[in-house]
């Protein structure tokens, strides 16, 4: 199966099949295929936080990520310009966050709950480890949990830049122009897709008027088969490790700090392609002295024909 990245200028594009490793010609899904994107407002802020340690006078970053319950509601996103402008609502608020998903039983506007495994069997008394249902429950509204089994997959994906310790310093970016350059040699189909990139939210942290970290850069584009995207994102992994972008990531232990073992990666995060991981996007929190946020800069990147 061949997962391809929407061209709106070239409506037959080529793609790369990576079963076959030979070039095959883009045809039209039948999978189900929504633009869909998912917005959660929590309780209190789920963005990063970063802190200054008045001790040490070091930058720490501290992840505020989980979420019990969430008042949610999903959006039809049918291109660039739509997604750009729920980023832009998004990230001038710590407690909102996206997932690429829709879900079992919610169509597009109508508001809802998420709420965490746990906290909906404890809402319907159902025993500790128990299955919890897999489509939306009515009580005082929709309810339902953020599992994959009740989410489905968005058209929209998310390649993600991090530099991580033990990167080759050949794949180490400097700017997101040298970033996308590389994706354009490694995904087929890059190039043409038009793309929505938007900085970290570590990258939207100043400190003394100059940023406090390097950036980190979020990439979003559209795929013709929803259904495929996790599958693409493996493929993909594994595709990379047979060219110059792949190589096998260090493992460190969190007590001794010394190298326990190796994964594959890439030049991006192979794993935010599950339809259920949450995207922080919102504005990141900050709590000492001379440090503040930076607007968010997204930008909307045509494709080539």
């Amino acid at each position: 199966m061949t997962t391809s990245l929407k061209a709106p200028n070239k409506a037959n594009a080529e793609t790369f099949d990576f079963d076959n490793q030979i070039p095959a010609q883009i045809r039209e899904s039948t999978s189900l295929n929504l633009a869909t994107v998912t917005l959660l407002r929590a309780a209190e802020p789920c963005n990063k936080k970063i802190s200054l340690n008045d001790t040490t006078g070091t930058l720490e970053k501290i992840p505020l990520a989980r979420i019990d319950y969430a008042e949610a509601i999903s959006h039809e996103v049918v291109d660039a310009a739509s997604l750009r402008s729920l980023l832009e609502k998004v990230s001038e608020h710590p407690d909102l966050a996206i997932t690429l998903c829709s879900f079992n039983g919610i169509p597009a506007k109508e508001p809802f709950t998420i709420l965490s495994a746990r906290k909906m069997r404890e809402r319907l008394e159902l025993p500790e480890n128990s299955a919890t249902p897999d489509t939306a429950v009515q009580f005082d509204g929709k309810h339902t949990t953020r599992e994959k089994k009740n989410c489905i997959p968005s058209s929209w994906a998310c390649f993600d830049y991090d530099k991580v310790k033990g990167m080759p310093e050949e794949l180490v970016a400097i700017s997101p122009e040298e970033w996308l350059r590389m994706m354009d040699d490694l995904v087929p189909g890059f190039s043409e897709a038009d793309k929505v990139l938007v900085g970290s939210s570590s990258s939207r942290v100043s400190y003394h008027d100059a940023p406090a970290f390097d950036g980190g850069w979020h990439c979003f584009v559209q795929v013709k088969d929803a259904a495929d995207v996790e599958d693409f994102g493996k493929r993909l992994l594994i595709h990379s490790l047979t060219t110059e972008y792949g190589f096998m990531r260090e493992i460190f232990s969190s007590d001794t700090g010394k190298v326990v073992g190796y994964r594959p990666w890439t030049i991006f995060d192979p794993t935010t392609f599950s339809r259920e991981r949450l995207l922080f996007e919102g504005k990141p929190v900050v709590d000492g002295r001379g440090l503040d946020v930076f607007p968010a800069d997204i930008q909307i990147i045509g494709g080539k024909p």
